[in-house]
């Protein structure tokens, strides 16, 4: 056997002399084997377990190969053989971590067997891995069955009075045509926007009039703004709470009489207030012999800045 050695390993037992096949092994392992001991295989071993569609032959065989790794690590430690107590416990550590690793359905299916050893265990397991295989098969040929015998049994429904069929070489046209027009009732309200005159919103709802015054010009919005001013209080004289009131300090004098133009008594109402421009226009003078009495609406009549004055102008 050294004979047919080449390259190191006939370098590493070239001058070494063996008297069994066994130490002759135990030379090259020593030389070429991973130097792992057997507390490595030994957490390996306790480790392992049985992969998803892995065959129950391969995870026995992985089983086996750490058991004997584990063995030979023993021998090479204590340079003897063991004996069988000591192989009796590395069986007795397989079989515990071989169970383990088997999944949920094995498990149960062999606890419910028993076991008298390692080999039986090996035994029972490949029987039940056939028996689970022969149950998948079965459930696999019911569930291709099943959906060919609800199509078989299928009948299609009658044509009954007042449902039509409609054939397979009809035009798009015509099967358009034939669908009921959808109806509207006439019971329902209709929205119309007050300020668009379009259908279906109402005026709070209006998105133009909503575009329309968030962009529009301050000009406008000014516009706007005095006309409705305007309109609200139509007699700015008489209202107490008027622009040309807020533009003093707020004092308000207002009386009443009579005045006697051309042989005419009219009644007088007499408003004094110091006089400003107002952005309505509207100035309110005091007249008497055509000279304003006001002071300063006689400062903005000798400036020229008021129209010419004469006694009819009673206000």
């Amino acid at each position: 056997m050294r004979n047919k050695l080449t390259g190191h390993a006939y370098l590493a037992v070239e001058d070494e002399v063996h008297y069994t096949v066994e130490k002759f092994l135990d030379s090259l392992k020593k030389t070429f084997g991973t130097g792992r001991s057997s507390n490595y295989y030994r957490g390996q071993l306790s480790i392992n377990y049985k992969k998803p569609n892995e065959h129950i032959l391969d995870y026995i065989g992985r089983v086996k190969d750490l058991r004997c790794a584990i063995i030979e690590g023993d021998q090479t430690i204590l340079r003897r053989r063991l004996v069988i107590d000591e192989i009796g416990l590395i069986d007795s550590f397989t079989l515990e971590s071989f169970y383990e690793g088997l999944p949920r359905e094995f498990r149960t299916e062999l606890r419910a067997e028993g076991n008298t050893g390692l080999t039986d265990a090996f035994d029972k397991a490949i029987a039940i891995n056939k028996r689970l295989e022969r149950d998948e098969s079965r459930g696999r040929i019911a569930r291709n069955t099943h959906p060919r015998e609800r199509l078989s049994a299928f009948v299609p429904p009658s044509p009954s009075s007042g449902v039509s069929i409609l054939q397979r070489n009809a035009r798009p046209n015509q099967l358009y045509n034939q669908r009921p027009a959808p109806t509207v009732s006439e019971d329902i309200p209709r929205k119309i926007c007050s300020y668009c005159h379009n259908f279906g919103h109402l005026f709070a709802e209006c998105r133009k009039r909503m575009y329309h015054a968030n962009n529009s010009h301050s000009y406008n919005s000014n516009y706007y703004a005095n006309d409705s001013r305007n309109r609200n209080n139509p007699n700015p004289v008489n209202n107490p709470t008027s622009s040309s009131g807020s533009a003093n300090d707020g004092s308000y004098d207002v009386t009443e009489g009579t005045a006697t133009a051309h042989g005419t008594e009219r009644r007088v109402r007499v408003s004094r207030y110091p006089l400003v421009l107002q952005d309505d226009n509207i100035v309110i003078l005091v007249i008497a012999d055509g000279q304003p009495c006001d002071t300063e609406a006689y400062e903005f009549y000798q400036g020229s800045r008021l129209p010419p004055l004469n006694e009819l102008m009673l206000g």
